[in-house]
């Protein structure tokens, strides 16, 4: 299982791909989908990589989870940047098997690695 950052808008339609699979399988999924809100959401991330990172997880060249992350600071605190994973999904035939632990783990840490980088106080998950 190979992870790495996503720098690329050629990138986004494997993202909103995970994204509308995660949200049909979610508790949510009774919500319209919507990927021009997605897309939207992942150009803003793309443009500011210093206050968002998306991770993707691929298994032989193919897809099969994603991460994504943002850097702000607490909403009551000052001077202490934290780091929030919003989204983080793994395939169901994946995460059903010996390797979801993997890719969620991979996930997690490629996020903490990205944020260590902007000297954030806390790494958590909303």
């Amino acid at each position: 299982m190979e992870f790495r950052q996503v720098q690329y808008s050629t990138d986004l339609p494997i993202i909103i791909e995970q994204a509308r699979i995660a949200h049909l399988e979610s508790r949510l999924s009774y919500i319209e989908f919507s990927p021009e809100k997605v897309e939207k959401s992942l150009l803003r991330a793309l443009a500011q990589p210093d206050r968002y990172a998306i991770f993707i997880a691929e298994r032989k060249g193919a897809p099969v989870g994603f991460a994504s992350v943002s850097v702000g600071e607490y909403h009551i605190g000052t001077d202490a940047l934290l780091a929030t994973i919003h989204n983080l999904s793994v395939i169901r035939s994946v995460r059903e098997g010996l390797s979801g632990g993997r890719a969620a783990i991979g996930l997690m840490r490629g996020g903490k690695a990205g944020v260590r980088r902007r000297t954030c106080a806390r790494y958590h998950c909303t």
